[in-house]
């Protein structure tokens, strides 16, 4: 029989292996470049494209170069999950979202991308000179505040933003189907991660339950931050594998920076440092050649901390009203890796020591591990069986509150709007992914504690710290609305792989014990993707807020090419933006309009040499007298948000817009020659 050492390799499965780390590597070197030219504000094509593109190929160079040799066995499955992953980004392009009419951050994350795609700045300015300084009139929108007059920002870190605005480059259109490419290279990462801890088959598996389920597949549609921290957040925890067997500081380097992306995706990048300061306790513990680990350890935290701090810099500069209210909980969270790197320098210490004080520390290590192992259980029975005990309150600002109750209210459920559900936040898991998956999760995440005990590998460590800490926090309380499938959002970066990992290495283990528990590890497999798919299936197919695309060009189209443009009643919380991106010309907000303000507004328009136009979706805010006719009236796609139950419903509703030119006297007047749009059979 041949033996793992001596089975045979080839060129061909080494290339293939290493292409899901090249991708996640090469995606945030991207990142990187395209960072640094928007904090200075030059992000534009001729810059990002080139230096970019540059950069993207030098981290994949380096991850190339160092892959061992890899058994001609994995081929079949490493190229499988390439095609399944094409598969599944071809899927989800065909049903890909278009939600830039804010309402949450996706739009906001959208319209963002689309202001960088024509634009070299994050600063938006919005000429508030043509509009004058008439009570009433605005510019801010959902998502967007002021950082001086006539300058407004996004509210969030800016990584999916910029990757999207690349597609932005080529077309509106390219824009937004830029998301599902981001899903496709996190799901690469993930079967990377995967396949560190099982064999490759079961990594296969693993990956195709989380591509079918329904938080993958829906926050793979539209533009989230989630996704794009899954690439540097998963691929950084499989690289930490890679280096952690092939040594060197060119890729603890490239590790470093695809950690410290994550940053520049989401303020909480702080938390996953925990990873590199477990990684490199262990790594220097275990090390023969102790300089050159200190290298590698040096090249590692560097890199993730210099791209951390640039994350950090870009929100504060860029988003600073956002920074504001969230800078405390962005230092909080790198506490874990500050207290890991303290006590893992006591740890150095004693195994730099004595040999018979490290083998006597070292002797405390399963112990440990099999206490870490029975809390592990101890808090998955805990999380289970919290609704049965537990009623969770948390109050978060009134405007939450208000829109729970709306909701609860609609639902015919009892009005408590401090209710945040936390205590159901295992139940959400096993809604999406089946009891098997919970159950086995937890198992399996006391198992690889055990198995980290045995073996103290450090690249496990750091994946063990980070899934166990963000579970920890995020299910105890997600601090995030609880509607159906929004919160799902707060487990997909690495709570939720986390789970479909442990499973599987359950899975993996009972397929070790003969043929029986083969058997029963391919029926819970059969199981769980049954559950997962029965789940997806009635939306997997519903785009949602398709066509609100074609919706805003019409109305670009239909502005005569000197336009200003008013936006109204409650468009003007929520279309401001998206009708300053998409049309490119000075857009204000005026919720109430009467004849008297849009007189004068017009007449400042006019002194600037533009048109006053209004645009509204409700024609009761419209003054008396006015009747109009709609610019579009288009039916659109949604998922219906829940609270009980998991998402599995889609709505229509009708949405009419109405585009009116804006006489001398403040008269509305529909254009002749209106161009109408419509997706209503007649």
């Amino acid at each position: 029989m041949t033996t793992p050492t001596t089975r045979p390799t080839s060129r061909a499965a080494t290339v293939v292996a290493g292409v899901p780390l090249a991708l996640c590597a090469a995606v945030a070197a991207l990142t990187t470049v395209a960072a640094l030219a928007l904090i200075t504000s030059q992000f534009r094509p001729v810059l990002v494209l080139p230096l970019g593109l540059l950069a993207a190929a030098a981290a994949a160079a380096v991850v190339f170069r160092v892959m061992p040799a890899t058994p001609t066995r994995t081929l079949l499955p490493n190229l499988l999950v390439l095609v399944g992953a094409l598969v599944c980004v071809g899927f989800n392009l065909k049903y890909s979202a278009q939600e830039i009419w804010v309402f949450r951050d996706p739009s906001t994350y959208a319209l963002t991308g689309e202001w960088l795609a024509h634009h070299a700045t994050a600063f938006i300015h919005t000429q508030p000179d043509v509009f004058g300084s008439v009570p009433g009139v605005g510019d801010t929108s959902l998502g967007f505040g002021r950082l001086s007059p006539g300058t407004i920002q996004s509210q969030y870190p800016d990584a999916a933003p910029m990757l999207v605005a690349i597609g932005g480059w080529f077309s509106d259109s390219a824009l937004l189907r830029v998301a599902p490419l981001i899903g496709g290279v996190a799901l690469l990462g993930f079967y990377a991660l995967v396949r560190s801890v099982v064999t490759e088959w079961w990594a296969l598996g693993a990956t195709a339950l989380l591509a079918v389920s329904l938080p993958m597949l829906n926050f793979s549609r539209a533009v989230y931050s989630e996704p794009t921290t899954m690439v540097f957040l998963l691929g950084g925890l499989a690289l930490l594998f890679l280096c952690d067997e092939v040594g060197g500081w060119p890729v603890h380097v490239v590790t470093g920076v695809t950690f410290g992306a994550a940053e520049i995706a989401r303020l909480d990048g702080g938390l996953y440092l925990l990873a590199v300061s477990a990684y490199a306790v262990m790594r220097l513990a275990r090390a023969v050649d102790r300089r050159a680990a200190v290298r590698e350890v040096a090249a590692l935290a560097g890199a993730a901390v210099l791209v951390f701090l640039l994350g950090v810099l870009m929100t504060r500069r860029l988003s600073p009203l956002y920074w504001a209210g969230h800078d405390k909980e962005t230092v909080g969270l790198l506490a874990p890796a500050v207290l890991v790197a303290l006590v893992g320098a006591v740890v150095v210490l004693l195994a730099w020591g004595p040999p018979e004080r490290r083998t006597k520390a070292l002797a405390l290590v399963p112990r440990t591990a099999w206490t870490v192992a029975g809390i592990v259980v101890l808090l998955g029975i805990f999380g289970a069986t919290r609704p049965f005990w537990l009623v969770h309150h948390h109050f978060v600002r009134a405007d939450f509150t208000i829109a729970e109750e709306i909701l609860q209210k609609a639902k015919h459920i009892r009005v408590d709007g401090t209710r945040d559900y936390a205590e159901n936040s295992m139940t959400w898991i096993g809604w999406y992914y089946g009891a098997v998956v919970v159950a086995a999760g937890v198992i399996g995440a006391a198992w690889l504690v055990l198995r980290f005990g045995r073996t103290g590998k450090p690249a496990l460590v750091a994946f063990l710290l980070v899934f166990l800490s963000s579970s920890v926090l995020f299910l105890w309380y997600p601090n995030i609305a609880p509607d159906q499938i929004w919160v799902m959002r707060r487990f997909l970066p690495i709570v939720i792989p986390g789970f479909v990992i442990a499973a599987a290495y359950v899975g993996h283990r009972l397929g070790l014990l003969g043929r029986p528990a083969q058997v029963v590890a391919a029926v819970l497999v059969v199981a769980s993707f049954g559950f997962a798919i029965d789940t997806s299936q009635t939306l997997a197919r519903v785009r949602q807020a398709v066509p609100e695309l074609a919706e805003v060009e019409n109305v670009c189209a239909n502005l005569p090419a000197n336009a200003a443009l008013l936006v109204s009643g409650e468009l003007a919380d929520t279309y401001a933006m998206t009708a300053r991106a998409y049309c490119r010309v000075p857009v204000a907000t005026l919720k109430a309009p009467t004849q008297a303000t849009l007189a004068t507004v017009a007449a400042t328009a006019r002194a600037h040499g533009k048109t006053l136009m209004l645009l509204a979706d409700n024609a009761a805010v419209l003054p008396a007298g006015t009747t109009p006719q709609p610019v579009s009236t288009l039916v659109i796609e949604s998922w219906n948000t829940t609270l009980q139950q998991p998402a599995q419903a889609s709505g229509h509703p009708t949405r009419s817009m109405y585009l009116l030119a804006v006489g001398a006297d403040g008269a509305l007047t529909t254009p002749a020659n209106q161009h109408t749009l419509t997706n209503i059979p007649s």
